[in-house]
């Protein structure tokens, strides 16, 4: 097994340090929420930036070809079955709340983007799969959010495309 780097070590204790700091500095100013958005925001992007830098084009497009299966069950959870779990669920157990049905609707049919490669890396697992299954998810994530509107939001909601 491979020695973890002095970083690979951090990163955790990193992670976790940060979310206490957060809550703390919410706790003492909750005026700078909207600032703290976007320091985290720009904090996951860099640590996702410093993940994927370490790839190379070729090591990319092998966990591509190596990740086929892994990529295929996940984009069929993702963006088939769990739409139809979550309105489901939001149908059966939250009615008369079609607010809080449509809230949880959107949540789960907008899968993580990018945590799960701090993660897969810290396990040394296949990151270049990650990557590209990354790039699956913000493809179809961004393409098929308005269908699963279409679908699903507007009869809990009705609301009209041109209205948005």
């Amino acid at each position: 097994m491979a020695q973890l780097t002095l970083l690979d070590k951090v990163q955790p204790f990193l992670l976790v340090l940060s979310v206490f700091l957060g809550l703390l500095l919410y706790s003492v100013l909750p005026s700078l929420v909207s600032i703290s958005v976007l320091v985290v925001q720009v904090g996951i992007f860099l640590l996702i930036v410093l993940i994927m830098s370490g790839k190379s084009l070729s090591e990319i497009s092998s966990g591509f070809t190596r990740g086929e299966k892994v990529i295929l069950i996940s984009t069929l959870l993702n963006f088939i079955f769990t739409p139809i779990f979550a309105w489901f669920i939001a149908t059966t157990l939250l009615v008369g709340e079609p607010e809080v049905a449509a809230g949880y609707i959107l949540y789960l049919v907008t899968p993580c983007i990018g945590w799960y490669l701090i993660f897969t890396e810290l396990a040394e697992g296949d990151v270049e799969t990650g990557i590209v299954l990354l790039g699956v998810n913000i493809i179809l994530q961004l393409s098929l959010l308005p269908v699963y509107a279409y679908l699903f939001l507007r009869v809990l909601i009705p609301f009209s495309f041109t209205d948005l």
